[in-house]
């Protein structure tokens, strides 16, 4: 106990108390001998690992940003209106992009690889373009320019405060200038980004389409830019079709809950939801989009092509829209 609150600065008494409840908690192990605290490995790679699909570290700043807007949710809630997203400060849009780090830089690419290998193919031999539409701090456009390296990455995303954490996080993860050269930021929506008509292989939103206010009409937009051979993929939450898959059922071993579902309706109401319905009339999607929302949006959108691809280890999965 002394040396760790020597060790963080820390007075002894509120040191001791800490320890205690995070060792009554299990968070901690506790040694009668040598009066030592541990953390046992395996909630290592949850509580101190930033780069691991199991890093709860970026919930711990995206937590104080809900509870900022509490009082404006409360009103929400009866007015029917949003709350927009600068609302939520610049920490919840740090701590969104830090959630989704780890699988973008390990997952995504071999994600692509296995679901639409042909265009991949394409793309590493004599590469090509592609957009990364609602790229939010930009971690998915990075790696996917340094998986392709022949590829450039238009990242499309209208938020001021991201293009910020972008550029702090390609000095913070020491990204190579061969790879940034080939990302151009276009902090615009997508209908103003200037981007040539008919010349993307790939134009992918990654777990921003539930977000935006206008799907169809985005899509849309998506569709003019895209080679007659080009796709639109869509990478969201992996969810079902209906409420009812979702229940949680009751067996032996005890009760057995939807993850993703749990996940996308708890933070649905307190964010995506909110910000969404910040625009009149939006479509209100919220954060549990369904394989049938999806097919509906690209149908509608003039889409002639939907196929579901499959579920990636984690909590997503990938959707294909072509011409």
């Amino acid at each position: 106990t002394q040396s760790t609150w020597e060790r963080t600065n820390t007075n002894e008494r509120y040191c001791e108390e800490w320890l205690v409840g995070m060792a009554v908690s299990g968070f901690f192990t506790f040694n009668k001998e040598t009066k030592t605290y541990t953390m046992p490995e395996p909630h290592k790679l949850v509580l101190l690992e930033n780069d691991t699909l199991l890093s709860f570290i970026p919930n711990l700043d995206y937590m104080p940003s809900l509870a900022g807007v509490q009082d404006q949710l409360e009103k929400a809630c009866s007015t029917g209106e949003g709350i927009p997203l600068s609302d939520f400060g610049h920490v919840c849009i740090s701590a969104i992009g830090n959630g989704f780090k780890a699988f973008y830089k390990g997952d995504l690419c071999p994600e692509l690889e296995k679901n639409v290998p042909g265009l991949c193919k394409k793309l590493q031999e004599k590469g090509g373009k592609i957009a990364d539409v609602g790229c939010g701090v930009g971690y998915s456009s990075i790696y996917m320019a340094e998986h392709f390296p022949k590829v450039t990455v238009d990242a499309v995303e209208p938020d001021a405060t991201s293009k910020k954490h972008f550029d702090r996080n390609v000095v913070k993860n020491n990204i190579p200038e061969s790879v940034l050269k080939r990302v151009n930021w276009h902090q615009k929506y997508l209908d103003a980004a200037g981007l040539e008509s008919e010349s993307y292989d790939m134009i992918i939103f990654c777990v921003c389409l539930h977000d935006i206010p206008f799907p169809v009409d985005v899509l849309k937009d998506a569709k003019k830019l895209l080679k007659p051979d080009g796709m639109v993929l869509v990478l969201d939450i992996k969810m079902p079709d209906s409420n009812e898959e979702m229940i949680p059922t009751l067996t032996k071993d005890g009760y057995q809950f939807h993850t993703p579902g749990r996940m996308c309706f708890g933070i649905s109401l307190l964010h995506c939801l909110p910000t969404s319905m910040a625009t009149p009339k939006s479509a209100a999607v919220g954060t549990g989009m369904r394989p049938w929302q999806v097919q509906k949006f690209g149908k509608e959108a003039g889409y002639s092509g939907y196929e579901q691809l499959s579920d990636s280890r984690f909590l997503f999965r990938l959707y294909k829209l072509t011409k």
